[in-house]
């Protein structure tokens, strides 16, 4: 049990995909998990899921681009569990763009997703993890960040962004005993890859694509990454700040990119 006791927020939770992995993964090692997304049905669904499976669960509907509703989302979550040890910045959007196909509004909302977000949650829950041991705070970042990708511009950048932001608030944090790490995933099966998919020229052949491009010859999946950010939630991962943890399948070492 190596999150007994512990509070976990994880943003993101309300889809098949990694945030849900991430609180059934958590609950499994004894957190108490705060399911956060925009969509209250996934989010109801996550808590269910979680609770049949004998953990604990709390869910709130909270868009995590507005500074507003995270606010409220905090101190909710203070209310209903007395505190917070661990948060998981996973809400993510994705959209298929050049910079010059892309949408200046579009642009602006994954930004506030995907930076925003992480912004804005970490800001508001610092000040619950400050003066006690063992908080961590992990950010679901992406090889795209890394390796850029095309026609993923904006995607691309807000992941690159979010690597560079894990690493300043390590440093601001590391003295208050506060760990921050990234994870950077390669191609997860996870519906927001449906959707890119779904927005190629042929989806089965790029699917293929994808999976041919990671050395360990499959996608992966989102239990893949939970498992990567239990790690860095746990005291296992105790002297490790600052870090982006690549979990990809080889893909960054394989160098290649997908086509079509």
């Amino acid at each position: 049990m190596r999150l007994e006791g512990r509070v976990a927020i994880v943003t993101g939770a309300g889809s098949a995909g990694i945030g849900r992995a991430v609180c059934e993964r958590f609950a499994e090692e004894g957190a108490l998990v705060a399911a956060w997304d925009i969509a209250e049905a996934g989010v109801k669904e996550t808590v269910d899921l979680v609770r049949k499976a004998g953990g604990q669960a709390e869910g709130f509907v909270v868009d995590v681009s507005n500074e507003e509703q995270v606010k409220r989302g905090v101190e909710g979550v203070v209310s209903a569990f007395g505190k917070i040890d661990i948060l998981v910045n996973n809400a993510g959007v994705m959209h298929n763009a050049t910079v010059e196909t892309d949408d200046p509004d579009a642009w602006d909302r994954l930004f506030g997703v995907n930076l925003k977000g992480a912004f804005y949650c970490s800001r508001h829950v610092v000040p619950y993890m400050r003066g006690r041991p063992g908080c961590a705070i992990v950010n679901t970042g992406s090889v795209t960040g890394i390796m850029g990708f095309p026609n993923l511009a904006a995607y691309s950048a807000s992941k690159g962004a979010l690597h560079s932001l894990t690493r300043s608030m390590a440093m601001d944090y590391a003295p208050e005993g506060i760990r921050v790490n990234a994870i950077a995933p390669g191609t997860v099966d996870t519906p927001i890859l449906h959707c890119f998919l779904a927005g190629t020229r042929d989806p089965e052949k790029a699917r293929a694509a994808f999976i041919a491009i990671h050395p360990l010859g499959r996608l992966a999946t989102p239990r893949d990454i939970a498992n990567a950010a239990l790690f860095l939630a746990s005291d296992e991962s105790a002297f490790v700040t600052g870090h982006t943890l690549v979990v990809d399948g080889g893909f960054t070492i394989a160098g290649s990119q997908p086509t079509g």
